[in-house]
């Protein structure tokens, strides 16, 4: 396995079983649905990875709800996707529930 390879393997490739919670406190607090996903083994490192940081400007609690169930239901089918592409389906989510979270990349002078 390469260096890269790691974050695009799911707890059970690795054989590991823990408490999401425990390793990933975001995953427990704001993600659930994703969370349960993730333990089993349905979505890798990668694409939780980017959906927590594209969504760490939500405060909302329903948007935060609503963004969960629909990760839960559509990450499972990320996995091969380049984190530029996960990204940008989680900003289209943002953009959808709580357009004020939505983190905007630096302008270059």
């Amino acid at each position: 396995m390469e260096a890269d390879d790691f974050v695009r393997v799911s707890p059970r490739e690795l054989g590991v079983t823990y408490d999401v919670g425990e390793r990933f406190p975001q995953l427990r607090e704001r993600f659930p649905k994703l969370g349960a996903v993730f333990s089993a083994g349905e979505v890798d490192f990668a694409v939780i990875s980017a959906a927590i940081f594209r969504t760490d400007l939500i405060t909302d609690k329903n948007a935060l709800a609503e963004i969960d169930g629909l990760l839960a239901a559509k990450a499972p089918a990320w996995n091969k996707l380049s984190r530029e592409k996960v990204s940008e389906l989680v900003d289209w989510m943002v953009i959808d529930l709580d357009p004020d979270a939505l983190r905007v990349a630096r302008q270059r002078d």
